[in-house]
């Protein structure tokens, strides 16, 4: 699969068929921070969330780097954490719609 085939597919499911199933991410990965607090006795961050299910998925390749299915995932999850880590350093981003801010994406790219 080419990288860009990659990227394209973890981003229709992430703003599609994923959040479709699990909710917004941000719902979503606070739900999962607030149970893992409680079953582990100590608080996790959305953040820590999505760092764990991408080492769960880098696991899961170690085993089968083969499974194209898990590297998308793992497109996805860097995706959404991305995402996190730019809410949290500028809550206004909030609620973007898909596909994000283009000048922001074109001064990360070109520093």
């Amino acid at each position: 699969m080419k990288r860009a085939t990659t990227l394209l597919t973890a981003n229709a499911l992430i703003h599609g068929e994923r959040e479709e199933t699990y909710g917004h991410p941000s719902v979503s990965f606070q739900r999962i921070a607030d149970l893992w607090s409680i079953i582990l006795e100590t608080g996790v961050s959305p953040m820590q969330v999505v760092l764990c299910m991408d080492a769960l998925k880098t696991a899961r390749l170690i085993q089968n780097p083969h499974d194209l299915d898990g590297w998308i995932d793992k497109t996805g999850y860097s995706a959404l954490g991305a995402e996190i880590q730019a809410i949290e350093a500028n809550p206004d981003l909030e609620g973007e719609e898909p596909g994000g801010d283009e000048a922001a994406r074109d001064r990360i790219i070109n520093g």
